[in-house]
């Protein structure tokens, strides 16, 4: 048995129905993306532009530029503390002047695709990919806008560009 809307064709479990509501806001201020962001309440498939993994549920998707993001992935931090790296390392999107052509996760010890984010400290060339650097195994602090301790620096947001690419995201 389910409960059913014939002109949206929604489709729930009625033991779905009594569950908590989590409420995700309809646009969205981040500091991960320069535009406001709106949430999609449809489930398509997407591919992240924050993190650059697959998706079919609700997203959040900028309607100046088309950059899209998981629920999840728009309160990433911009900074983050990790267990195996003495700095801070800032969430980046482009690779720095300096920095060689294939970028390593120092955690995971697998490939960063550069064509999305990730947190990187540039002086000790440490990489890692959003999701492993801020996992309960790794994670010692999180830094956000209103932080005291957060500089004007580190204040990087992502920008959207279409650039194709056949590397592996190694995420």
């Amino acid at each position: 048995m389910f409960y059913f809307c014939a002109p949206c064709s929604f489709v729930v479990h009625p033991k779905c129905t009594s569950l908590p509501s989590i409420e995700q806001p309809l646009t969205l201020e981040t500091e991960i993306h320069d535009h406001p962001l709106t949430l999609m309440q449809k489930s398509f498939p997407f591919t992240c532009n924050a993190c650059g993994k697959a998706g079919n549920s609700m997203f959040y998707f900028c309607n100046m530029c088309s950059f899209v993001a998981h629920l999840d992935c728009t309160s990433l931090p911009l900074v983050v503390k990790v267990i195996r790296h003495e700095h801070p390392l800032d969430l980046t999107c482009s690779i720095p002047a300096t920095q060689s052509s294939r970028i390593v996760c120092k955690l995971c010890v697998n490939r960063v695709n550069k064509n999305y984010a990730y947190y990187y400290y540039s002086s000790c060339d440490f990489a890692a990919h959003l999701h492993g650097a801020t996992s309960k195994e790794n994670i010692v602090e999180t830094f956000h806008f209103e932080d005291k301790e957060f500089s004007e620096s580190s204040k990087t947001k992502l920008e959207y560009e279409d650039i194709g690419t056949d590397e592996t995201n190694g995420s």
